[in-house]
């Protein structure tokens, strides 16, 4: 090169200097294999294939693919925070399925209570009246036990109750259930 530098600028002049051996700028990728001087290059890559094709897709990699990324990426975006919603979603709705549960859960128990309190009750009722039949029904169909002592009469079992009342047929049903005569 016939050009007069300074000492250090030797990398700015290779830059820019026509004498400068270079690539073709299709070459990376594969592509162009040829070399040669700078000045011979925008003539080169005037007629190349390798660089036109290069250009045009490029320019479909832009806008195709660019804009292709940039939406799934949103998309993306979007997803993530919709699965986050709704997982957050779904932790509050279990958490109120578990206090309705535990709520439901104490309902029925008390209800359960009451209708056993209520069996007990009839059962009772029906053995102070003598009536055979409701005792007999009762009695199958419950599980209050024939020798149950209701809290409310002083620690006086069935079987004492309906003997005291002259019940004979209910004395027998109780004694048929299972009713302790040894008791009281």
């Amino acid at each position: 090169c016939s050009s007069s530098m300074q000492r250090g600028s030797l990398r700015a002049h290779e830059e820019v200097c026509p004498r400068a051996p270079v690539l073709c700028a299709a070459e990376d990728g594969g592509g162009c294999k040829w070399t040669g001087l700078r000045a011979e290059q925008a003539a080169h890559e005037a007629t190349c294939m390798w660089v036109v094709v290069k250009v045009q897709i490029g320019s479909l990699h832009d806008e195709t693919f660019e804009g292709q990324i940039i939406e799934l990426k949103a998309l993306n975006a979007t997803s993530t925070r919709e699965i986050q919603e709704l997982k957050a979603l779904n932790a509050r709705e279990i958490q109120e399925l578990k206090v309705v549960h535990a709520n439901s859960e104490e309902k029925h128990k008390k209800l359960q209570q009451e209708h056993n309190k209520l069996q007990r009750d009839m059962l009772l009722s029906a053995v102070t009246l003598g009536d055979l039949h409701t005792v007999s029904m009762l009695l199958d169909r419950t599980g209050v036990p024939a020798g149950f002592v209701h809290p409310n009469h002083g620690g006086v079992t069935m079987l004492q109750i309906a003997s005291q009342d002259g019940h004979a047929k209910v004395v027998e049903k109780l004694l048929a259930h299972g009713a302790d005569a040894n008791l009281g």
